[in-house]
């Protein structure tokens, strides 16, 4: 099965791994430590609960899902089709409940890249600098923010977790967390004022909001997909 926001499929994911097994036993028993099964169950119950509150949020939703599957994107239609099946208000907590939930179970994607990219599920890309102290591990990465964590999640060199940066944006959340925006009903533009008074306010529309709240969910299920991968691995080295 392959995520529609990713170019590598599981079974790829699986050989790249069975690979570094042959070739790099220490750092694939480093992967296989780190979350134990009861560890990777929390994660998925987390993910299970944010999955069922999407399911009652997507009938709201079905018209991106159809410009989607028509091949349709999302930037051109933005300005001109409007969205009726849903209000702002019912989908801003949505995203903010999506976009926690996702950061902070994201390390799982994170430390998959820094194996296959880097080496080692420790090996964090030394170019990214969020904040004084040096992000050396991949431990270092849980204590950072969820804002902060976007900016390792988004870099290029990842095959796997780049991905969220295409749905999560904390110039959105912020605003939503804190009350910060405002929305038109007539035009279904969305402005989120910024938290800093020097930069401008962000604007979408009620249709792209929509949108990235689909596609998180696809993150969603992305994560799911590679919670059941280590613990199968898990279960497969005992």
């Amino acid at each position: 099965m392959c995520n529609p926001l990713q170019p590598i499929s599981l079974d790829d994911l699986t050989q790249r791994l069975h690979l570094i097994k042959q070739n790099h036993p220490s750092t694939y028993e480093e992967l296989l430590h780190f979350y134990t099964r009861d560890d990777l169950l929390r994660v998925q119950k987390g993910l299970f609960t944010l999955f069922n509150t999407f399911v009652n949020h997507y009938r709201y939703l079905s018209p991106v899902v159809y410009l989607e599957g028509k091949g349709m994107l999302i930037s051109e239609v933005g300005n001109h089709e409007g969205l009726n099946t849903v209000s702002f208000d019912r989908l801003d907590r949505l995203y903010q409940n999506t976009y926690e939930t996702l950061l902070a179970n994201s390390t799982i994607a994170l430390m998959l890249d820094n194996l296959m990219v880097r080496g080692s599920i420790h090996s964090m890309n030394p170019s990214i600098q969020v904040r004084r102290r040096p992000v050396v591990t991949l431990q270092d990465y849980i204590s950072l923010t969820n804002g902060q964590k976007l900016k390792y999640l988004s870099d290029a060199s990842n095959i796997i977790s780049h991905v969220f940066a295409d749905a999560l944006d904390n110039d959105l959340r912020n605003p939503i967390g804190h009350n910060n925006y405002s929305y038109d009903p007539n035009s279904q533009l969305i402005r989120f004022n910024s938290n800093h008074g020097n930069q401008p306010a962000k604007e979408m529309y009620l249709i792209e909001f929509a949108d990235k709240c689909f596609q998180s969910m696809k993150v969603n299920l992305l994560l799911w997909d590679l919670t059941v991968l280590i613990r199968k691995l898990i279960l497969e080295q005992q």
